[in-house]
């Protein structure tokens, strides 16, 4: 008989998916080819309701971990709307999606405060090689300067 729910562990390996380095395609068992879209809309939705079904927080009630599968149970949903739209299938919604955020505006939550400088000197670096406007950088350094002042001391 298959596994019903997830255990703790696979919860916390799921949340914790780029540190683990897991991409939207890894969580829903699809090869990781950029080149090659090996899957297609009618797949996703599959897959999507295969897994949603094993992480459903009602399934969770009499455990500590339910909040774990209500974020995993999120996940997913993020997941399968972010493949969708690699497929351009749908725009709805993926301004707020986090998997776009990572993969495509290169927003990183959570970060040090280390990180965000780092990645903010990146982004600007590549755009100042590639000739092109700093300004919007320029505003989010100010903004993380304002944000944590006794970096001028």
């Amino acid at each position: 008989m298959a596994q019903t729910i997830y255990s703790k562990t696979e919860l916390e390996t799921i949340i914790h998916w780029r540190k683990k380095g897991i991409t939207p395609q890894a969580l829903f068992e699809f090869d990781n080819d950029d080149a090659h879209l090996n899957y297609d809309k009618d797949q996703i939705e599959k897959k999507y309701k295969q897994l949603i079904i094993k992480c459903h927080p009602d399934k969770y009630s009499k455990t500590d971990y339910q909040p774990d599968a209500k974020e995993v149970f999120t996940l997913f949903s993020e997941a399968k709307a972010y493949l969708l739209f690699i497929l351009n299938d749908t725009q709805e919604g993926i301004q707020t999606n986090i998997f776009y955020k990572y993969y495509h505006l290169k927003i990183l939550p959570n970060l040090t405060l280390e990180d965000k400088f780092e990645n903010l000197i990146q982004r600007t670096c590549d755009l100042k090689r590639n000739n092109q406007s700093i300004d919007a950088q320029l505003k989010e350094f100010r903004a993380l300067i304002t944000q944590y002042p006794h970096l001028l001391d």
